[in-house]
């Protein structure tokens, strides 16, 4: 018997483990769906014979690519086998195309009618982005500036979300402050100003620094901070917003979109430290809950004696993630999600 259930294909990067809660949120709204990342199987050898090529590549010819290449072969027919479990989808979503082939996404491009992207970082950082965005039905991207720099690609306003799937709440408060991001080299100064702040009025900030090995944070502050050298779950992430009385929210040099740390200060009724500028011009915004730090040091304790100020209901699910998948659809009901200008 056929299922009356939507089908919806989600491709995304396996970065913290977002997949598990993406399709959790999905199962919860009743579809029936199929999230992929790009690495969702190890790599095997097909045979015996790429093992000993590989081996004599590397050895000596000193070919690191020989594996690279097989390595992708093998995840593209993985990914292509997964995705062939439906032979249509009423929804495929695709998550930072640029963790994508474009051989994948032709594929998925002729199994669907909604077909549809958002970018969650620069456009200008990942340019092989570039030769991916015509693929789409829509192109969703979350900086303003985007959208401005590139007005004859045609992209579309979005933002981040919250999960709103049903949890049970952990009020356990452990520190005052937690920041969770990946390494990059813009935010050594504010991390270790701040750091210096919290120290100073004896609060308690954790502050997990992501990084991989080929770009390790400087000696100053791997002493400051827990770094780490792999991603951790999404879900553990959130459970550390949960467990903090404020969230510090920290933005790269490279973009001006808003984290999906500035959502969870919405769902969760927490205070936002950020050094994004742009949100000030979002309907969320109000003086008492979102600081906007910059050399204000001296106001920032301040700001954390003022009483939180509610927001309206219709503008906290504006930024669910129910809210979100059916703006990006155009599925109704759903609220318009947009991005105030910057200039």
């Amino acid at each position: 018997m056929k299922s009356n259930k939507k089908n919806i294909l989600v491709l995304l990067p396996s970065n913290y483990q977002l997949y598990s809660l993406i399709e959790k949120n999905l199962l919860e709204n009743g579809y029936d769906a199929n999230v992929l990342t790009p690495d969702s199987e190890k790599f095997r050898y097909r045979n015996l014979n790429q093992k000993i090529t590989n081996f004599y590549q590397k050895t000596f010819l000193n070919n690191k690519e020989y594996k690279r290449k097989l390595k992708e072969e093998f995840a593209t027919q993985m990914l292509i086998k997964a995705i062939d479990k439906h032979s249509s989808y009423d929804y495929v979503l695709v998550i930072r195309a640029d963790f994508f082939s474009l051989e994948i996404l032709n594929h998925v491009r002729s199994k669907t009618q909604n077909f549809v992207s958002y970018h969650f970082d620069g456009i200008n950082r990942y340019p092989k982005i570039f030769e991916r965005i015509s693929i789409f039905d829509r192109f969703y991207v979350f900086d303003r500036e985007d959208i401005d720099q590139h007005r004859n690609l045609e992209l579309l306003p979005c933002t981040n979300f919250y999960f709103d799937y049903p949890e049970l709440p952990d009020l356990n408060i452990k520190f005052d402050f937690y920041f969770l991001g990946s390494y990059h080299e813009s935010r050594n100064e504010i991390l270790l100003d701040f750091q210096k702040f919290s120290e100073k009025h004896q609060m308690v900030a954790k502050m997990e620094i992501v990084y991989n090995k080929e770009d390790k944070p400087s000696i100053d502050i791997q002493a400051k901070f827990d770094c780490i050298p792999h991603y951790i779950s999404f879900e553990k992430y959130l459970l550390n917003i949960q467990n903090s009385k404020y969230i510090l929210d920290i933005l790269i040099s490279e973009h001006s979109g808003l984290s999906f740390r500035v959502f969870e200060s919405l769902k969760y009724k927490k205070k936002l430290i950020t050094t994004n500028k742009t949100i000030v011009g979002y309907e969320f915004y109000h003086p008492n809950n979102i600081f906007v730090l910059d050399s204000n040091y001296d106001q920032l304790l301040e700001f954390l004696e003022l009483p939180y100020v509610e927001m309206d209901d219709s503008i906290i699910k504006t930024y669910s993630f129910t809210n979100w998948l059916n703006y990006l659809f155009k599925i109704e009901p759903y609220r318009n999600i947009d991005l105030p200008d910057v200039s």
